[in-house]
């Protein structure tokens, strides 16, 4: 997922995702420039000019739920999964 989106939003193919970048992509989205500047810190650019395709990972890795299946069958009501004999 990261890959993709990094190819994206980094538009000068340099391997940073400067802040400028960042925010042409989430207005182009529909999002807002305080979003922009929001999710830019969260990105941890640490001064370098730019956000790394390892910092966009790490952080969408934190910020992106994560979903656990222990199998395939589907839950109970009450969202309980039903345990094989």
């Amino acid at each position: 997922m990261a890959q993709g989106l990094f190819s994206q939003i980094d538009t000068n193919g340099d391997g940073l995702i400067t802040q400028l970048e960042l925010e042409q992509a989430v207005t182009a989205a529909g999002g807002t420039t305080q979003a922009t500047d929001a999710l830019y810190a969260k990105l941890k650019s640490n001064n370098t000019g730019g956000v790394t395709k390892q910092q966009l990972a790490e952080t969408l890795s934190t910020l992106v739920p994560h979903h656990h299946h222990r199998n395939d069958r589907p839950a109970e009501a009450d969202g309980r999964v039903p345990r094989t004999r």
